[in-house]
Order: structure tokens, then C-alpha cells, then sequence
């Protein structure tokens, strides 16, 4: 969609772009469990009761019934992550470099807001998984695997319905040139194959993800699946300690899912390569920033392949169009099919360049962890 002058581009004009441009490129929030309301305008750090689907059980019939609460329950989520893109643009730029705005500006705003929540998503749901799959080769002629992923959802008793497989790149490649799941991708029309979708894997809807939790190191380190963290003196730095594993090694771009008080998972990264030494090391480089006074938690540790197997309800998607701030004069809240994206036009007088500020309020909650299961790499042969 391309304009010849800014005089056409509004925020109601652009909100609409962006919320269908967020529509079609998020994954996660799309497979778990979501909760939306569009009767109120929330802002950061608001809380709202999200319901749980009832869990009932069956009882053999005797001499009576066994009654039973229907009752739906809730639970608590604090609309607690604002992700935001705000970028700049000058007059000269709105004159002469600005040919398509929805590409050139609408676009890359909007990948990134929506990368941001399916990473936190798959990172929860990582970090929080009750169950866990290892493999131990690079290199498989069969989906053993991902079949042992399936069997502890059986054994989780999660319903039939609504199970999903997202797979890291590492994974989807590895696991997709076994025959039947390679069958399985190209059972189907065109739109299947746009949308990612790889078919139907052991009662699993199979798709890939680049957010899901992996390595952007070549090669990962070695040596333990989890690592006790803590802060260090700096918030660009963690101290490390791995039991026994005395040569445990990382390289950059290995990470670990960090789990907080209220569940929400964050994937951190190495920014170095680490050896340990005596099973510990303090003051190790990592991104983003981590949190201050956290004291020693045992997290998952990150390597190249992963992927996730869960139910619809292990976690929730929860989001709340924004408040229209009283001060800006030109913005508009979109909302459509349970999601939400404000945005704000403001100008700036002294520098003489508009902001367009992109943002989506949200949250993330683990329901039910033992519908979750992780299929990492162990040690690989």
C-alpha cells in the first residue's frame, strides 16, 4: 500500500494496518489459551481474572451419583508487558525516502512487537514445562522422539483436541526429513505450508517457530541441562553454579529460560563463551539485562534444538486494548479477533521529527504445567 503524502496516513489508517499485519504473523497466542475483553481500556500493571476451563471427573455409577462443582475458577494475570516500537521520522524523511509506509515503517514495527510476545510466550512455557523429552542424536531416521512427546501428554491426560507441536528451526529440519512427517507437511493445500503448519503429528498440530527457545551458536556448549543462576554486582552479568559439572561449557548464543515469582519465563542469552571452573563461575555476560537480588534458582538451559508439546490450556494469552493518553491528540486502539495494538502520532518541536509509537499491553500465564512438555537436546552423538 504505497502514499505519495503523509496527509493520508492517520492512526486510525495505521492501527488498522497493524493490527492485521499482527493478526497474521503471530504463532504462539494463537495455540494457547486466550483471553481477551474489549469492554474496558487497561493500562501497565493492571490485573484481571482470567477464567480456567472446569476439569470434571467421571465416576463409576453404585447405589448414587457423586455430584460434583462445575464451577469454573479463575486466576489472577497482571497485564504487566507493554511491548513498544516507537520509531522516528523526520520531515525530510516523510518528503523524499518514505514511498511505502506500511512497508517500510508498519512492518517492521509490527514483527517485532509480535516476535517479542511469542517469544515470551514459548519461553513460559518452556520454563514452566512439567515434563521433558532428551534427545540424544543429531542425526534420526524416525519421530521416537516426538512420539514420546505425545505419550506424556497421554499420560498428562490431556484432552485429545487442541495439542500442539512448535518446533525450533534445528528441530524442524532435523525431525522434517523423517518420511512420515515430511508426508504429513505436504498433506494439504498451499495456505497450510504459508501459515508454517506441518500437518498432524501423533494427535499433534505441528508447526515451527522461530521464537521458540534455541541457540544462535553453531555449535552449543556442553555439559548440563540445568544451571543455578543468580544476580551478580552487575545487571549485564549472572553468577553461575552446575553441580558436579565441573566442565560444563557454553558458547554465545546458548542461553537459559529464567522463570520469575508469578511464572512468566525470559529467555537470556550468553554473551561470551564460558567454561566453567571448579562446577561455578561468577560474572558471566549475558542479554537482556537480568533482574537484581535474584538468589540462586535452578533454570533450563538453552542449546540448539528444541521444541514444545503442549495443550491449548498450559498457558494464557492475555491482552486489553490500551488507554488513549490525554495528551496526544492523534492516536487510535484497533482491536479485532482478541487482539489489540494502540497507536500514538506526537511531534517533537525542538528536533522536528514525529514519533509514531507502536504498542500492545499484555500477559502471560502458565495454567496447567503438566500440559507441557519440552523436547530438548541432551547430550548429542
Amino acid at each position: 500500500m504505497s502514499y505519495s503524502s503523509n496527509t493520508l496516513i492517520t492512526p486510525t489508517l495505521v492501527a488498522q494496518m497493524a493490527l492485521a499485519r499482527l493478526r497474521n504473523n503471530l504463532v504462539y497466542p494463537n495455540l494457547v489459551h486466550r483471553d481477551y475483553s474489549g469492554d474496558f481500556q487497561n493500562r501497565v500493571g493492571d490485573t484481571v481474572n482470567v477464567r480456567i476451563p472446569a476439569s470434571l471427573t467421571a465416576y463409576k455409577f453404585s447405589s448414587s451419583i457423586t455430584t460434583q462443582d462445575t464451577t469454573e475458577s479463575y486466576v489472577a494475570v497482571k497485564l504487566n508487558k507493554l511491548a513498544d516500537v516507537s520509531p522516528v521520522i523526520t520531515s525530510k524523511e516523510w518528503t523524499l525516502s518514505i514511498k511505502d509506509f506500511e512497508e517500510q515503517i508498519v512492518g517492521p514495527a509490527i514483527d517485532a512487537i509480535a516476535q517479542m510476545i511469542d517469544s515470551d510466550i514459548a519461553a513460559t512455557l518452556f520454563g514452566n514445562a512439567s515434563n521433558e523429552v532428551s534427545s540424544t542424536s543429531a542425526t534420526v531416521s524416525t519421530l521416537a522422539n516426538v512420539a514420546d512427546v505425545a505419550k506424556k501428554l497421554d499420560i498428562a491426560k490431556a484432552p485429545n483436541s487442541n495439542r500442539r507441536l512448535v518446533m525450533s528451526p534445528y528441530h524442524k529440519y532435523r525431525y522434517g526429513l523423517v518420511d512420515n512427517l515430511a508426508k504429513a507437511a505436504y498433506a494439504g493445500d498451499n495456505d497450510m505450508l504459508r501459515r508454517a503448519d506441518l500437518g498432524l503429528v501423533f494427535g499433534m498440530d505441528t508447526f515451527m517457530d522461530q521464537n521458540t527457545p534455541t541457540s544462535t551458536a553453531t555449535t552449543s556448549g556442553t555439559g548440563v541441562t540445568n544451571i543455578t543462576v543468580a544476580s551478580s554486582s552487575d545487571a549485564d552479568q549472572v553468577d553461575l553454579t552446575a553441580g558436579s559439572a565441573a566442565t560444563a561449557t557454553f558458547k554465545t548464543g546458548d542461553g537459559f529460560v529464567y522463570v520469575d515469582a508469578d511464572g512468566f519465563g525470559t529467555l537470556y542469552r550468553f554473551t561470551e563463551d564460558v567454561t566453567l571452573s571448579g562446577s561455578a563461575l561468577a560474572s558471566v555476560a549475558v542479554s537482556p539485562a537480568f533482574p537484581a537480588s535474584i538468589s540462586a534458582t535452578v533454570c533450563k538451559v538453552v542449546r540448539n534444538g528444541s521444541s514444545l508439546g503442549f495443550h491449548r490450556d498450559a498457558c494464557a494469552f492475555v491482552t486489553r486494548p490500551l488507554e488513549l493518553p490525554q495528551g496526544a491528540a492523534r492516536a487510535y486502539v484497533a482491536s479485532a479477533d482478541g487482539f489489540s495494538v494502540r497507536v500514538v502520532f506526537d511531534y517533537n518541536p525542538t528536533y522536528k521529527y514525529d514519533v509514531i509509537s507502536f504498542d500492545v499491553l499484555y500477559g502471560v500465564k502458565m495454567l496447567r504445567s503438566t500440559l507441557a512438555v519440552r523436547l530438548v537436546d541432551g547430550t548429542l552423538a
